[in-house]
């Protein structure tokens, strides 16, 4: 098996992190008519999102393949009752990317792993995200990872499906 290696982001990575969502984006875009990362956002606006964030840079070998970040604060659009324990400290997930030609090849699963295990050290009960609802293929891989979809929210032109999972 492939050596997956994920070490936290420094400030030198942001292009890498930006290219990265990018070209997920981009190719989500163009293979399954999905919009909501394309075109890609500004640098600036980019950079805003990830202050209080921690991102992560994930290697295959010597290869950056993907990226996720963790925070305590939720996303600025998340309304808080739409998790069952909202009022509930949680650690949340997010520009979580894998480059195309690693889909499929179960390194995405890898990467959930290891934000539960780094996520449990904020010492908090919950690990939340959300996901476009209309990527039926991404809501279901969550599932059968043993997230609970607690609602859906709009946010703009899109819903997304609110999930969550207790952090032992």
């Amino acid at each position: 098996m492939t050596t997956m290696t994920v070490r936290e982001a420094g400030p030198d990575d942001l292009a890498v992190i930006a290219g990265i969502l990018a070209i997920a984006g981009e190719h989500m875009h163009r293979v399954q008519d999905r919009s909501h990362w394309y075109p890609f956002r500004s640098a600036e606006r980019f950079a805003e999102r990830l202050e209080g964030r921690t991102s992560y840079l994930v290697q295959l070998d010597d290869v950056v393949a993907g990226t996720y970040d963790l925070s305590e604060r939720p996303e600025p659009y998340h309304q808080m009752d739409r998790w069952p324990s909202g009022d509930v400290p949680a650690v949340y997930f997010g520009g979580f990317a894998v480059l195309p030609g690693f889909w499929g090849g179960g390194l995405g699963t890898r990467i959930v792993d290891d934000a539960l295990e780094r996520a449990r050290a904020y010492g908090h009960p919950w690990f939340r995200f959300d996901a476009v609802s209309s990527n039926e293929v991404l809501v279901r891989w969550y599932r059968s990872l043993g997230f609970t979809v607690t609602s859906y929210l709009p946010v703009g032109e899109l819903e997304v499906t609110c999930f969550e999972r207790p952090l032992p």
